[in-house]
């Protein structure tokens, strides 16, 4: 008999590596049908925007279930990732937060850069922080005027803030039931 839920544990920085582990996992689970659902235990840091907002979508399209958990705190465009689940299952557990900033490019140094490829730069943080606001609007109670000054300010809000604005559904412990399937991706 099917399992009700596969617990999968993911604290990590959002990368291509850790992206591809999770996917990989959420894929293997939902083709051998190894449970109804998945119930992600989720904690990150944040990380690459481009892999954050694949893993969003790829979660999305999952043909079964899914339950998102934070475990401890969600930061940046992990944001974006934590709100792939429908509001009714998204959690937290007490003392847990949620961490909103705008979008940073990392550029080495020295680096010498032209005029075009600063544009290019400005054009690609500006349509990266409208996708986030795009995405966390459309999945919860914020307006978009609210999720612009939380990226302006680089604001940590807590549970009761994310229970309010529809970000989680509940505040409430976790953990994995006696004998249920359960792994861990690491990155």
């Amino acid at each position: 008999m099917e399992p009700e839920y596969f617990y999968l544990n993911f604290s990590s920085e959002i990368s291509e590596k850790s992206v591809n582990a999770l996917m990989g996992a959420c894929a293997e689970i939902a083709a051998k049908k190894l449970a109804k659902n998945i119930y992600l235990m989720f904690s990150s840091g944040g990380g690459s925007v481009e892999h954050g907002i694949t893993l969003y979508n790829f979660l999305k399209s999952l043909p079964c279930g899914l339950v998102i958990h934070n475990m401890g705190s969600i930061q940046s465009v992990a944001t974006v990732v934590f709100h792939a689940a429908e509001a009714d299952f998204r959690f937290a557990v007490p003392h847990s937060t949620f961490m909103f900033h705008g979008i940073a490019w990392h550029i080495p140094s020295p680096t010498a850069l032209s005029h075009a490829q600063v544009e290019e730069i400005k054009s690609g943080l500006a349509h990266s922080e409208n996708r986030f606001a795009a995405i966390i609007c459309g999945r919860c109670k914020l307006t978009e005027g609210e999720v612009r000054a939380l990226f302006v300010k680089g604001k940590t809000e807590d549970t009761a803030f994310a229970l309010e604005k529809g970000i989680i559904k509940e505040v409430r412990e976790f953990s994995i039931p006696k004998d249920a399937p359960f792994a861990s991706i690491t990155g």
